[in-house]
């Protein structure tokens, strides 16, 4: 869910032969993603639909869920709860994501990304309302740390390094205003206000 142009929808096609239905609210995305799943070889394995997650047809049921990156975009009480009908007992939402740990880092990140994350605890609460448990909790967040490390590192050179006198006055502010907005956080990453992980759910059977 929230699939973007298809890279994970055409992983697991390839690599595992997965049938599967990516999901998203972009309508320019099927197009190409189509396009590079026929390169791939695996278009006959991918339907896309494009819609909100929280409104995907219950034409048939999945042994996975998955989002990565992208159910800060999703509102989680309504999401989990047509996944509820979606994925068969027994299997399986997994989820990669930013998870806020203390209310300043979500708002640091909502002001930049524009998305909310969540706490790990309110995922929770929204799945287990609708019958999911969460089976792992797996942290990654000092393995990403790099990403804004690097981040940074790239754009202070496009404001200071070789040809940054071409930079026009607009897009000089923008990456300034980018740059204060990475700092901000990097700082909240390193004190331990946000997190980012990998989390499972599984589908409890429904009682006879």
């Amino acid at each position: 869910m929230g699939c973007g142009l298809g890279g994970g929808s055409i992983f697991w096609a390839q690599q595992y032969g997965a049938d599967v239905t990516a999901v998203t609210i972009a309508a320019a995305h099927p197009p190409v993603l189509h396009d590079f799943a026929r390169q791939a070889g695996v278009d006959d394995r991918i339907r896309t639909i494009v819609c909100d997650a929280t409104q995907v047809p219950e034409d048939r049921q999945y042994d996975t869920a998955v989002a990565i990156e992208s159910s800060c975009q999703i509102a989680r009480g309504p999401w989990f709860q047509r996944l509820a009908r979606l994925v068969r007992p027994g299997g399986s939402v997994c989820i990669e994501d930013i998870f806020a740990v203390r209310p300043r880092g979500a708002v640091v990140w909502a002001d930049y990304f524009h998305a909310r994350p969540g706490s790990v605890a309110e995922y929770v609460a929204a799945a287990e309302a609708a019958g999911f448990v969460l089976d792992d909790d797996v942290d990654i967040t000092a393995e990403a740390t790099p990403f804004w490390q690097e981040s940074i590192a790239w754009t202070r050179a496009m404001l200071d390094g070789d040809g940054s006198e071409k930079i026009d006055s607009v897009e000089r502010r923008r990456l300034r205003v980018s740059l204060a907005m990475q700092y901000a956080l990097e700082a909240e990453w390193k004190s331990g206000g946000m997190r980012q992980a990998f989390l499972r759910f599984e589908r409890r059977p429904s009682r006879a």
